[in-house]
């Protein structure tokens, strides 16, 4: 779930709209970088809890969602002098970048995350951030967690359920219910 003003990429020029001003039909952009159709709304009202917060080192956006909020990652991502450690030694059929959907609750500032390139051209400092392109792969960039807090939060919360994938790209970040 995630707090009210939460910004959902609706087009992938890097159109956004507030998750509370989207209704079904309407459409979102996916972590595969597609357009789908929202099907299904989740509303709730938290009146005791915590959010997450997540940050990138270097790039401008933030994100806050629930602990079970699903976040696109590669886990087991290695580098060797800032690249991909398969990048450098090794074959695709070793690459150490296979990514998995995790539970905020889960992520540490070891991980690294997904960022859609459609959305980030405008909100990332590319000499500051930590991460780059994965070789071989359209799947956009991949950058480290510098911080991670949990905050007391009350308030409204939202969550979308979109055609096929189920997934939508929330400030930047590639979200599944």
């Amino acid at each position: 779930m995630l707090p009210a003003n939460t910004l959902i990429l609706v087009n992938p020029y890097g159109l956004r709209k507030p998750i509370q001003d989207l209704v079904i039909n309407d459409q979102v952009v996916t972590h595969m970088r597609e357009q789908k159709r929202i099907t299904g709304m989740l509303f709730g009202n938290m009146t005791s809890g915590n959010l997450i917060n997540i940050e990138i080192v270097g790039y401008t956006q933030h994100i806050q969602l629930s602990e079970k909020q699903l976040v696109l990652t590669y886990p087991n991502l290695k580098l060797l002098d800032g690249k991909p450690e398969t990048e450098r030694v090794g074959s695709v059929a070793d690459r150490s970048f296979d990514i998995k959907w995790v539970a905020a609750k889960d992520l540490t500032t070891e991980d690294y995350i997904q960022l859609p390139t459609p959305y980030i051209h405008n909100s990332i400092k590319q000499s500051k951030i930590q991460g780059g392109k994965l070789p071989g792969t359209e799947q956009g960039l991949f950058a480290k967690i510098g911080y991670i807090q949990t905050r007391p939060y009350r308030g409204k919360t939202y969550t979308l359920i979109v055609d096929d994938e189920n997934s939508f790209v929330a400030r930047g970040y590639c979200i599944r219910t």
